[in-house]
C-alpha cells in the first residue's frame, strides 16, 4: 500500500511538472506512432506475397494495378489501367507517387505505408492544432490558456478517431447488455454495422476502415488543411499571440529576410497543393475551395491580406480541375438523403440519427453556445452536410460520403475545443464529459477492435512468379490483356494493362464499359474464324489474351473457345495461365494478306 501511494504520488508531480512542450511533443509521437501503425498493420509485403487485411481486398484490387501501372508499366499519358485506352478519371497522384518510390527502389507497402502514415498523421496533427485555435475562453486566458489548448487537441483526436454512431446500440441488442459483452468488444472482429452493403443503415464510412481502404483521400485531407490553415489561424486567435508559445516549435525568431523567404515559401507551398490538389482527390479539392470562398466572405477584414494569394491560387488550380471537367462525366443531381431508405424528412432523420449518434443533438447546441467566428466554422461544415443529402455529385451516391467524412473533422474539432473550455472549470464537468465520451466513442471503439481483429489475407506477387517474370521479360511495358479474371489479375500487378475490370469502377468513373463486355462474347466463341477475330482484337488494341486456370470470372466456357482450339499458346506457365499474343495470331503470314 506505501509502495502504491508512492507511485501515485510521484506520478502526480510528475504530471504537475510537465510544461505545455512536453504534452505537446507527447501528443506528436503518439500520433505519428499510431499512423504508422495503422497503415502497416492493415496492409504489408512479406516473402514476395502481399499481406492485405479483408476488408480492404476490392479497393485494393483497383489501387495496386494503378500504382504498378507507373513501376512496372508505362503509363503516361496517363490512363485507366483497367480499361485500357482511355484518359483516366480517377485522382491517381497519391498513386502516382507511391509508384514512383517503388520504381526508385522502395518495397511496394513500405511505399504505399510511408506516405500514407505520413498523410494520417498529418490528419490527425491538424485536428489537434485546428481545436486548439478554436478554443477562445477569454477568461480562462492566460492562466488555463495552454492547459485547455492541449485538452481541446487531444480530445478532438479522440472523437474523430472514434466514431459516435449507434453501433453499440446494435452490438448490445445482439449481444446483450452485460459483463461478458462489453469485455468481448476488444475481441469483436466482425463490423456489427456495414452499410450499405449488408443492408444496414449504418453505414461502413465513419471509421478507421475508410481511411485505410482509401489511402489518397487522408492525404487529400491533409493537403485541403494545411491550404485553409493560414486563413484558420488568421482568424481564430481570440488571445495575444505575444504572450503564446507556438507548439511544437522552440519560439525561434526569424530574421526579416527569413520571414520573406519563408512567405514565399509558404506561398508556393499554398498554390502548389491547390494546383495538385484535384489529381490527389477532387472532393476534396471541391471542400478545399468552398471553405475558402466562405472563410473570406464571412470573414472580409482577410481578404485584404489573403484574398489575392488564393484567389490567385485557386485561378491557377482550375487548370487542373478542368482536366477532369473537360472529360465529362456524371453531373451534379438534385438526390435528397444520402443512402436513407426512407427519402421522407422523419426518415432521413433517424437515418442520422443512427449514422451520427450524439452529433444529432450536439451539434445544434454547439451554434448555440459558440462564439462568432465559433459559429462561422459551424456554418462552413454544417454546408457540407447539406450538400451531401441535397445533392448526388458522383455516379454513385455512396461518394457523397466524402463531404460527411470532412463534416465529421469539423465537427470533431469543434466539440472538442468546446469540451475542452468547460472540462478545465471544475471537476464536476470532468465527470460529465467522461461520462459524455462513452456514447461517442463507443461505437469506434467496438469498429476499431474489429479492424484490429481483422483476417488476414495472402496474395502472391507475380514479379517473382513465372509467369510475372515471363510477361514482364517478353511483353511491352504498355501492351493491353484481355484477361478472364479482374481482381489481383498477374498482368495487371505486373504492370500491364487490362481491357476490363470487374466493372464498379469503371461504370463509377463514367466508362462505357458494356460494349467491352458485350465483345467477349465474341472473343471467347466456339465458332469465330481467323479475320473476324483478328479485326476486333486490332480494332480494340488488345495485344494478349491471358486465360486464367479454371472459369475465371466469365461465365463462358473459354477453354472450349475457337481461340484456344486452334491456336498454341505464346506461353504456358506451371500453374496453368495461357498467353496468346495477338500479334503472332493476327499477323500477315497467318492471315495470308499485308493488311485486314
Amino acid at each position: 500500500m506505501t509502495q502504491l501511494k508512492k507511485f501515485l504520488t510521484s506520478y502526480k508531480n510528475l504530471y504537475k511538472n510537465l510544461k505545455p512542450q512536453d504534452w505537446s511533443w507527447l501528443v506528436l509521437i503518439l500520433l505519428a506512432g499510431f499512423s504508422i501503425w495503422l497503415m502497416f498493420f492493415s496492409f504489408g509485403y512479406k516473402n514476395n506475397q502481399f499481406l492485405i487485411r479483408s476488408y480492404l481486398w476490392s479497393d485494393f484490387g483497383a489501387h495496386l494495378p494503378l500504382i504498378r501501372s507507373f513501376s512496372l508499366g508505362k503509363n503516361f499519358p496517363v490512363e485507366y489501367p483497367q480499361f485500357a485506352g482511355e484518359p483516366i478519371r480517377y485522382h491517381f497522384l497519391f498513386y502516382l507517387l507511391v509508384g514512383l518510390l517503388e520504381k526508385l527502389g522502395l518495397n511496394l507497402a513500405f511505399a504505399l505505408n510511408l506516405l500514407s502514415a505520413l498523410g494520417f498523421f498529418g490528419l490527425l496533427l491538424l485536428v489537434y492544432l485546428l481545436a486548439g485555435k478554436l478554443v477562445a475562453e477569454p477568461e480562462l486566458l492566460p492562466k488555463k490558456k495552454n492547459k485547455v489548448v492541449i485538452i481541446a487537441g487531444i480530445l478532438a483526436v479522440f472523437l474523430f478517431l472514434f466514431n459516435s454512431s449507434l453501433t453499440f446500440v446494435d452490438y448490445f441488442q445482439e449481444q446483450g447488455l452485460s459483463l461478458n459483452s462489453i469485455m468481448a468488444i476488444p475481441k469483436n472482429d466482425q463490423f456489427v454495422n456495414f452499410g450499405p452493403w449488408n443492408g444496414d443503415d449504418i453505414s461502413a464510412f465513419w471509421h478507421w476502415n475508410v481511411y485505410t481502404n482509401q489511402r489518397h483521400l487522408t492525404f487529400s485531407f491533409t493537403l485541403g488543411l494545411m491550404v485553409i490553415w493560414s486563413l484558420v489561424s488568421a482568424s481564430l486567435n481570440s488571445y495575444d499571440r505575444k504572450k503564446t508559445k507556438m507548439f511544437f516549435t522552440k519560439g525561434i525568431i526569424l530574421s526579416k529576410k527569413n520571414k520573406t523567404l519563408a512567405k514565399k515559401i509558404g506561398l508556393l507551398g499554398l498554390w502548389l497543393s491547390l494546383i495538385l490538389l484535384p489529381f490527389f482527390n477532387l472532393a476534396a479539392y471541391t471542400i478545399t475551395v468552398i471553405f475558402i470562398i466562405a472563410w473570406l466572405i464571412l470573414n472580409p477584414r482577410l481578404i485584404k491580406s489573403y484574398g489575392i494569394f488564393y484567389g490567385l491560387g485557386l485561378f491557377f488550380s482550375l487548370f487542373s480541375y478542368f482536366y477532369y471537367w473537360r472529360m465529362g462525366g456524371s453531373g451534379v443531381v438534385f438526390q435528397v438523403g444520402f443512402l436513407a431508405q426512407e427519402k421522407t424528412l422523419l426518415g432521413i432523420v433517424y437515418y442520422w440519427w443512427r449514422n451520427l449518434g450524439l452529433y444529432m443533438i450536439l451539434w445544434p447546441v454547439l451554434f448555440v453556445v459558440s462564439n462568432r467566428q465559433q459559429k462561422k466554422w459551424w456554418l462552413i461544415f454544417s454546408f457540407y452536410f447539406l450538400l451531401a443529402n441535397l445533392f448526388q455529385l458522383s455516379t454513385d451516391m455512396i461518394n457523397n460520403h466524402k463531404f460527411v467524412n470532412f463534416f465529421q473533422v469539423g465537427v470533431a474539432c469543434l466539440l472538442g475545443a468546446k469540451l475542452a473550455s468547460y472540462w478545465v472549470r471544475s471537476s464536476k464537468l470532468k465527470i460529465l464529459i467522461i461520462l459524455l465520451f462513452v456514447p461517442l466513442t463507443l461505437s469506434g471503439f467496438i469498429d476499431g477492435a474489429t479492424i484490429v481483429n481483422d483476417s488476414q489475407l495472402v496474395i502472391a506477387d507475380p514479379v517473382e512468379k513465372p509467369l510475372g517474370m515471363w510477361l514482364m521479360a517478353n511483353t511491352p511495358r504498355d501492351s493491353v490483356f484481355l484477361t478472364t479474371n479482374y481482381l489481383y489479375n498477374p498482368a495487371s500487378l505486373v504492370g500491364r494493362k487490362t481491357y476490363l475490370d470487374y466493372g464498379y469502377l469503371s461504370w463509377l468513373l463514367g466508362y462505357d464499359h458494356l460494349p467491352r463486355r458485350a465483345n467477349l462474347m465474341q472473343v471467347f466463341s466456339a465458332d469465330s474464324d481467323l479475320r473476324t477475330w483478328c479485326q476486333l482484337m486490332i480494332k480494340e488494341n488488345i495485344d494478349y489474351v491471358l486465360i486464367s486456370p479454371g472459369k475465371g470470372d466469365l461465365d463462358l466456357d473459354v477453354r472450349q473457345s475457337w481461340l484456344v482450339q486452334n491456336f498454341q499458346p505464346a506461353y504456358i506457365s506451371p500453374d496453368d495461365y495461357l498467353v496468346f499474343e495477338v500479334g503472332m495470331i493476327c499477323s500477315p503470314d497467318q492471315l495470308g494478306v499485308n493488311r485486314l
